[in-house]
């Protein structure tokens, strides 16, 4: 159907791959200069009609000349499936399942007077009176207002997101749901053509799509309204645009260097203005919306833009500038000052609904006590003091819970963290028989996560010691998102936080199961014998995916059933 390999530069194991110096690595006669990377001793070009790649191939490798209903044909198949499952009863279970008692009644707060409020008290288990009512009657909500100052301890941007979903189809579970299920889809399909793009594969794209849809994780997030699955989301999408930025940088950057003859370039040689670059921009935004969301974003913008400005680096060093540190420094300084203020832009512009009213928590901090009196400056010294709270309050969230968990423990789904459980006779469940149980646990797909596990090792080699800039980035977004809370471990932590890095999971599986298949012109016994292995373990993490499902979307089944799906004692 499509090669995994397109073009000889885009193989998983050929030697002429460029390494993040930009170097040539492995290849007798190979001309490792400084500054003429591409050049050969014998002055002459690489050309394809000799074996050989030319400069352009190797910077911004050619895709397959594939039709467009392979190349998005088949990734909107699978987001389209995986869609369906994610959609498929959502409202269901009707019931206010796990932190939805929070950010379900915070966003519904925020589209309608700008902020969070405060809701009346919770009893300390179960499911809240407040949230009873809700399911009973949503109507009646202005009655369970207790202020209008909510200690809101999250930026808003999730909760707009998961109140454009309430203002669309009310205020009940699948109105607070749709939105998370939209960004669960689309997640999808985003990370089938980022992968395409990143290996130059159709069919490793296929694969990394077809892996996120079937991972527990992101098909219970997907349907449950948490911020976790909007940072999951904005994350992937930065990445995707940076990606996409490195492409058509490298094509600019090698459009110039075909302007000189093929020669060696003077040393006094600059590196050339590259022009409007709206794929970066659009990077750094999503970032913002990223920290936005969640502060666990922070680490993100720091490693992807400096992913971003390495690529750029290694690019101008490939085409044989003598000075490319000078060049590096001299026009990414000022264009990594820009993204930062269009980071921070992005961000403060999402608290806009809480400058422009008057009632949220913390607004009249400063003039209540009595700290700047001029109504600009007493607004962001307010903020400033809402955000040295909410830091401590983060800090020094260390009470016990039932389903914390510890960071290490997350890629082997030591403790995944339970939503929803009913039994008989359960306050607030549906009629269930002596033997029925109904449960939505927060569980990877096992056999993924420790596929995907192996594969991140098997990564780390690749980048140490074959300089592959594929298996960097994957770590890069991998340890962006998880290494944060590893800094936190005495806090109190739960394994869906671990939602933001799984579509760097499925990049790292679906790039060694394109390796076990083989190169395109590997032996023929090689390739079927390598599709055969791939395709059972693909078939397998989704045979688990389907056998666990029941556990995943509260399935009526029975105790029996339940008992078989908890592999460990951890998951109880």
């Amino acid at each position: 159907m499509t090669s995994l390999a397109p073009t000889r530069s885009s193989l998983p194991d050929d030697d002429s791959e460029e390494d993040y110096g930009g170097r040539r690595r492995g290849r007798s006669g190979s001309h490792r200069e400084r500054g003429r990377v591409w050049w050969r001793p014998n002055l002459h070009p690489r050309d394809d009609e000799q074996g050989e790649l030319t400069l352009r191939e190797r910077l911004v490798p050619s895709f397959a000349q594939e039709p467009r209903w392979i190349t998005w044909g088949f990734p909107i198949l699978i987001m389209l499936v995986g869609g369906f499952m994610r959609f498929w009863h959502l409202g269901l279970p009707k019931w206010v399942i796990f932190d939805e008692t929070y950010y379900a009644k915070d966003a519904w707060a925020t589209i309608h007077f700008g902020h969070e409020i405060g809701w009346h008290d919770d009893p300390p288990v179960g499911m809240a009176k407040d949230d009873a009512a809700i399911i009973a009657n949503p109507h009646i909500w202005r009655t369970l207002i207790a202020n209008h100052q909510g200690n809101a301890v999250h930026p808003p941007v999730g909760k707009w997101m998961i109140g454009a979903g309430e203002w669309l189809f009310g205020f009940t579970p699948f109105g607070w749901r749709f939105i998370p299920a939209v960004c669960g889809t689309l997640a999808i399909l985003m990370t089938a053509r980022i992968a395409r793009r990143m290996f130059r594969s159709t069919l490793i794209g296929c694969l990394a799509g077809l892996l996120l849809a079937g991972d527990g994780l992101e098909f219970v997030m997907s349907r449950t309204a948490l911020l976790d699955i909007f940072v999951m989301f904005w994350t992937l999408a930065a990445f995707g645009c940076f990606l996409i930025d490195r492409d058509k940088m490298r094509s600019r950057l090698v459009d110039w260097r075909e302007s000189f003859p093929p020669t060696p370039l003077p040393d006094d040689v600059k590196a050339p203005p590259l022009g409007w670059r709206p794929w970066r921009l659009a990077g750094a935004v999503c970032l913002g919306l990223d920290l936005g969301t969640k502060w666990s974003g922070l680490w993100i913008i720091p490693c992807f833009m400096v992913m971003s400005l390495l690529w750029d680096h290694a690019a101008l060093r490939a085409v044989g500038i003598r000075r490319h540190w000078y060049g590096f420094f001299r026009r990414d300084t000022w264009q990594s000052f820009v993204l930062g203020v269009l980071v921070l832009a992005t961000y403060t512009a999402t608290w806009t609904g809480w400058f422009v009213t008057k009632d949220g928590n913390y607004r009249q901090w400063a003039a209540q006590n009595n700290a700047i009196h001029f109504p600009v400056l007493s607004a962001l010294r307010s903020w400033w003091e809402y955000h040295w709270q909410t830091y401590h309050f983060h800090v020094n969230l260390d009470s016990p819970h039932a389903y914390m968990s510890n960071p290490w423990s997350w890629l082997i789904m030591g403790r995944p963290t339970d939503y929803y459980y009913c039994n008989q006779g359960a306050t607030g469940c549906p009629p269930l028989a002596a033997n029925q149980h109904q449960q939505v646990l927060a569980l990877g797909t096992p056999p993924l996560w420790w596929f995907a596990t192996i594969a991140l090792i098997w990564c780390c080699w690749r980048w140490l010691f074959r300089r592959d800039w594929r298996a960097g980035s994957i770590l890069c977004g991998m340890l962006a998102a998880w290494a944060f809370w590893l800094n936190y471990q005495h806090r109190t932590i739960f394994t869906f936080y671990a939602v933001a890095f799984v579509p760097f999971m499925c990049f790292a599986a679906a790039y060694l199961l394109g390796v076990i298949v083989g190169r395109s012109d590997a032996l023929q016994y090689r390739r079927v014998w390598g599709a055969v292995v791939a395709g059972a373990i693909t078939v397998y993490i989704l045979v688990m995916f389907i056998y666990f499902y029941p556990i995943l979307s509260a399935q009526t089944i029975t105790y029996n059933q339940w008992l078989d799906r908890m592999w460990w004692p951890s998951w109880i």
